[in-house]
């Protein structure tokens, strides 16, 4: 489930958008028929928001991208990251991949970055150490 999309050229943040900023995307998206572009697959997508009330980005069609088995809780935790980031004076996009690297949330201030990603299930310790070390 991204919580980014590219929608008229324009790269869009499902969580730093309030939701009158939401609703008015919706409304927008479906009277120009524009297209939504989730880059994290480069497939088309809708506007979702999920019985929790997180707004975010789903995929039309089955695919076997990374972002859709995520879970409620890792999607909030990503909204979350980025609504901090963002708050803390950085410029902060989700789903972002960099050589042999992914970041849940990448956050950028100047020439300064910080990768967050966001574990929900169990995963060993070397294999975090390992993922750090990328």
């Amino acid at each position: 489930m991204p919580l980014r999309a590219i929608i008229d050229g324009q790269e869009i943040i499902a969580p730093l958008l309030d939701d009158a900023a939401w609703e008015a995307l919706r409304h927008r998206v479906t009277d120009e028929h524009l297209r939504v572009v989730l880059p994290c697959c480069d497939v088309e997508g809708y506007l979702r928001r999920n019985q929790h009330g997180t707004q975010h980005f789903a995929h039309k069609v089955s695919t076997d991208c990374l972002s859709k088995g995520e879970t409620v809780e890792h999607l909030r935790a990503k909204a979350e990251i980025v609504v901090a980031c963002h708050a803390s004076g950085y410029e902060a996009s989700t789903e972002v991949a960099g050589e042999n690297w992914r970041a849940d949330v990448l956050a950028t201030r100047g020439t300064g970055r910080i990768a967050f990603e966001v574990q929900w299930s169990f995963l060993r310790l070397r294999d975090v150490l390992y993922r750090q070390r990328r």
